[in-house]
């Protein structure tokens, strides 16, 4: 497991905040133009509204990559940059948005965390 996916998966299971996560099977694949994609991990998120102790569950897909910007082009190749935009049009054509949210490229779980939070509270 490279660098970026061990500490990535550090970080997840010392947060409280993590129902579930799992690296993602094999025969989980995004088809692309080019070839199959198969994202990292699966991570199920509850947070407990304060408001009235309501608790929700929220799906990720991660891709852990050694940078956080698509843009990156000393991190990523260009095949990497072409199925992770693949990957998005797929969830988008999904129509899934609000069930499963997908988080690409990153490399920290504080950043990963960060987006989360957005959706959660959105």
């Amino acid at each position: 497991m490279p660098g970026e996916s061990l500490a990535f998966t550090g970080s997840a299971d010392n947060d409280d905040d993590v129902v579930c996560f799992l690296k993602l099977p094999s025969f989980y694949q995004i088809p692309t133009p080019t070839d199959p994609y198969n994202p990292d991990f699966g991570i199920v998120l509850r947070r407990k509204r304060l408001r009235d102790g309501e608790e929700a569950e929220f799906y990720f897909v991660i891709e852990t990559k050694g940078t956080n910007e698509l843009t990156d082009k000393k991190a990523l190749r260009e095949s990497e940059v072409y199925k992770i935009k693949c990957a998005m049009k797929h969830f988008d054509a999904l129509g899934l948005n609000a069930q499963i949210n997908y988080d690409a490229p990153v490399k920290e779980y504080s950043v990963f965390k960060t987006h989360a939070m957005g959706v959660m509270h959105a």
